[in-house]
């Protein structure tokens, strides 16, 4: 049981470990896809927003560009670089995008959030602890009208894409890195470009809602390793318990079967796999018990059968050694009559030994039917109504068909009532080449196994054969892989032998 519990429990943590590993891979991937497509996502939506905010914007009061712009700030964005392009001064409101604060001079409070800003020029940022950054070229552009070239006041201001592709390089401050720049706008004052606004936005591990539900996810797939080992453990417990059991009845039935105990009844299960176990268990005991019968009546019948001309040759010569029988040609040929017997019947279980080994061999090729019926029927003495096209043809061993023929015909003959000859037929079907020779009879019920060796269909043994006639034609079909059947209908008993059709040649 130890053994199978560690293979079954060591087999579901594997499972339970490599679909928690897969899980934690696919989120892995989709949280660092989603960097990808966080901070573009979040700009545009932004610029969307701006533009709306411009194309519905009532210049008629006193508005700055921060108002236009710093209005439609979400919770997504940590801050804004304004650059000069005149003379690179730079000025930085909030933070970067891993809450980092900015480099800062002074702070003035709007009423979206706190805006720290730092006022340095590039080239005084290049030569202190500034870096530079390739960033995406400016997407959007926003033209404003400011009447007083002194003020902030904007009267007008129109919102547009540019056809900017590309990488441009910027000196930033240390705080700042490539990812924390969503976009850039390009800043228009009365018609010239007057600054850039850098756009940042938080990354997606720092950002609250999404850094609590990939901590929240982690911590429960975190959670889900002991629960599964402890849940596997479990698991592999109970199965192994059960299969324990099932291994168990298993064992004590083949015990059963082995010390010769063949009435064996497995119990019921719900597991289809286990119930078909018992099933094949029940069925194994029920043909072995069979078969322990049949070795039975086989010693019986064997004995019977090799002992019955040797117990008249011993009494014909007792017999003669008492002057009971005279020693002259009729009381020779009593006895070469019962050795001939005798010595059939152990050819016949030789043969039928042969036909059970390794040894046995089917060497097939062209027969034909009409040829192979007449040839039998001569060996048989008999007079037989063959009823088989002269074309009809199948591949089979010519020794191993005759000798099945031979015997299927002489039992046909013997065992058949009235006068009629036996009928020989071949007939074509799908799948096979049926060959059957009939006569009229009867069958005993119940129906012996005639194919068993030793089976008769005489219970009391009255009439002569060894017993193992239908046991040959049996084997020898199956060396060719057909089959053979013996059945009733009408009066008549009909024997039916079928050679696959790959092995034969159809009848034109």
């Amino acid at each position: 049981m130890h053994k199978q519990f560690f293979r079954l429990f060591i087999s579901i943590v594997l499972i339970v470990l490599v679909s928690i590993t897969f899980q934690l891979g696919c989120i892995t991937l989709f949280s660092r896809s989603l960097v990808y497509v966080w901070s573009s996502q979040v700009f545009d939506e932004f610029a969307e927003n701006v533009e709306d905010s411009l194309e519905n914007a009532d210049f008629t009061g006193t508005k700055s560009i921060y108002d236009f712009v710093f209005s439609n700030v979400s919770e997504r964005i940590s801050g804004f670089i304004l650059r000069s392009s005149v003379d690179g001064q730079m000025l930085t409101f909030g933070q970067s995008g891993k809450g980092k604060i900015m480099p800062q001079l002074s702070s003035f409070v709007n009423n979206t959030f706190t805006y720290m800003q730092h006022v340095s020029s590039t080239t005084a940022l290049a030569e202190s602890n500034g870096k530079v950054l390739e960033i995406n070229a400016p997407k959007y552009r926003i033209d404003i009208t400011i009447p007083n070239p002194f003020g902030l006041e904007v009267t007008d201001a129109v919102f547009s894409r540019t056809d900017y592709t590309g990488k441009v390089s910027v000196t930033y401050p240390q705080t700042i890195t490539r990812a924390d720049v969503a976009g850039t706008f390009e800043i228009y004052i009365n018609g010239n470009l007057s600054a850039y606004l850098d756009v940042l936005v938080y990354s997606v591990d720092y950002y609250t809602p999404t850094k609590f539900i990939l901590r929240e996810v982690y911590k429960v797939l975190g959670y889900s390793v002991p629960i599964a080992l402890v849940l596997a453990f479990i698991l592999a417990y109970v199965l192994s318990r059960k299969t324990e059991r099932k291994v168990k009845e298993v064992e004590d039935a083949l015990s059963k079967l082995s010390e010769g105990q063949f009435d064996i009844t497995m119990p019921p299960s719900k597991i289809e796999e286990y119930q078909k176990m018992g099933d094949s268990i029940e069925a194994l005991g029920r043909d072995l018990r069979r078969h322990s019968a049949s070795r039975k009546e086989w010693i019986r019948n064997i004995s019977h059968d090799l002992n019955t001309p040797v117990t008249s040759m011993n009494m014909l010569l007792e017999g003669i050694q008492d002057g009971m029988f005279p020693l002259n040609d009729e009381t020779i040929k009593l006895l070469k009559k019962e050795n001939d017997t005798l010595m059939s019947r152990i050819a016949s279980v030789s043969y039928y030994s042969y036909l059970l080994s390794p040894d046995a061999k089917c060497e097939k090729r062209k027969l034909n039917l009409l040829s192979e019926a007449t040839n039998t029927a001569l060996s048989a003495k008999a007079e037989v109504d063959i009823r088989v096209e002269e074309d009809a043809s199948i591949y089979a061993d010519e020794k191993l068909l005759s000798r099945a023929f031979l015997e299927v015909l002489k039992n046909a003959i013997e065992y058949g009532i009235g006068c009629d000859k036996p009928i020989w037929k071949a007939t074509a079907t799908d799948e096979y080449m049926v060959v059957t020779i009939s006569n009229h009879g009867h069958l005993p019920d119940p129906l012996p196994q005639f194919f068993e060796p030793w089976a008769r269909g005489d219970a009391s043994r009255t009439q002569g054969g060894s017993g193992l006639g239908l046991s040959i034609v049996y084997q020898i079909m199956e060396l060719h892989g057909g089959k053979v059947s013996i059945r009733e209908e009408n009066g008549e008993v009909f024997v039916d032998m079928s050679f696959p059709f790959f092995d034969y040649v159809s009848v034109v």
